[in-house]
């Protein structure tokens, strides 16, 4: 189903391209088989690759790699102790921000969730713009260098971005707009 919901707009990204990347996955890895977020990942590595093999190689690498395992699998725990990473991240470096989304009752599980299980590759589904595979591309050059130190970075530079914006917002405000 995630499939037949992922780059809708993007021409060079076809619903049978994805099907065959995460099916191969699946049978190869059939202890993780498909999870969502994985169809995003796949298709920007295929966006970007433009060759299936190329791209199913890169993501088995990927989840290798960065233990995506544990974060698609489905107790979720990396998911989990990503929320209190950044929560904790969010008090340390965003502290106007960090009480404000105390006072509203939000944390970070409520915006950030597509940031780890899609490595920000979901911005591609609504934007494919050249600037932002461009930026999706140094976000990308970041992780695989650096790993999961580039995520929680971009996370807490968009939040500092709309920090001012986001101090003036309301619970419901923040969920839509973040």
């Amino acid at each position: 189903m995630d499939i037949n919901r992922s780059f809708k707009n993007n021409s060079k990204v076809c619903d049978e391209n994805l099907r065959r990347i995460l099916y191969t996955y699946a049978v190869v890895n059939p202890s993780l088989d498909y999870c969502q977020g994985m169809n995003f990942i796949a298709g920007f590595l295929f966006l970007f690759l433009q060759d299936e093999a190329l791209s199913f190689a890169v993501l088995r690498e990927i989840i290798n790699q960065f233990e995506l395992s544990t974060l698609f699998n489905t107790e979720l725990p990396m998911l989990k102790l990503n929320f209190y990473r950044l929560d904790r991240l969010i008090s340390i470096l965003l502290p106007d921000l960090h009480e404000h989304f105390k006072d509203e009752s939000v944390n970070s599980s409520y915006f950030s969730s597509s940031y780890f299980i899609t490595l920000f590759t979901q911005m591609m589904q609504y934007q494919t713009t050249n600037d932002n595979m461009w930026k999706l591309q140094r976000i990308w050059d970041y992780f695989i260098v650096f790993g999961w130190k580039a995520i929680f970075k971009t996370s807490i530079l968009i939040l500092q971005e709309f920090e001012e914006s986001l101090l003036e917002m309301t619970f419901e405000m923040m969920l839509t707009q973040i």
